[in-house]
């Protein structure tokens, strides 16, 4: 079976849970970047529900079984790279299971708001996975001040990718097998 898993990361965390995923599944990886430097208007686009300008962005989804859709969450909603493919990509009957990744454990709005979107265009959600990340940074410099102290440590890049291999076996467990895995 292929697996694409798709990300954005802008600090870290979502590419080392892809890292562990992709590892654990065999998996591509295709990272999105995005054109812009990730700031307030990228997080009020978040809030929107905008997209941005992909550097060099692919696509195609045509030659995957399973799509993997793995996002920050910006004030409650996924970022503006993931709308942007969710929107830009033939998903129609594409069977896709999306990974949250933030600074609380649950995040049901952007469950919701990705489940909403993708059921929308086609796409056959047969699950999803929420992930503690490492608490952003990028708010805190912006304005010149130090981060605050976080509550909780944030994981560590090794519970980043560890978290990503856990999320292979859920991702299995969602996937019925295959006919020509049944007959093998």
């Amino acid at each position: 079976m292929s697996v694409l898993i798709v990300y954005y990361s802008n600090e870290g965390s979502t590419a080392k849970v892809a890292e562990g995923l992709a590892k654990a599944t065999g998996g591509t990886v295709r990272q999105l970047v995005d054109k812009r430097t990730a700031g307030p208007g990228s997080i009020m686009a978040a809030l929107l529900g905008l997209g941005t300008r992909l550097v060099g962005a692919d696509y195609d989804v045509s030659n995957q079984d399973v799509v993997v859709l793995m996002t920050p969450v910006w004030a409650g909603s996924p970022t503006p790279a993931i709308n942007t493919f969710i929107a830009r990509s033939q998903l129609r009957n594409k069977r896709v299971f999306f990974v949250s990744v933030g600074i609380s454990p649950s995040n049901a709005r952007t469950v919701a708001v990705l489940e909403r979107r993708l059921k929308a265009r086609g796409a056959l959600v047969v699950g999803h996975q929420e992930v503690l990340g490492k608490a952003p940074r990028m708010s805190s410099t912006a304005k010149g001040k130090d981060p605050p102290v976080p509550a909780k440590p944030d994981p560590t890049n090794e519970e980043l990718i560890a978290a990503g291999s856990a999320i292979a076996l859920t991702l299995e467990a969602a996937l019925p097998p295959s006919a020509n895995e049944a007959g093998s």
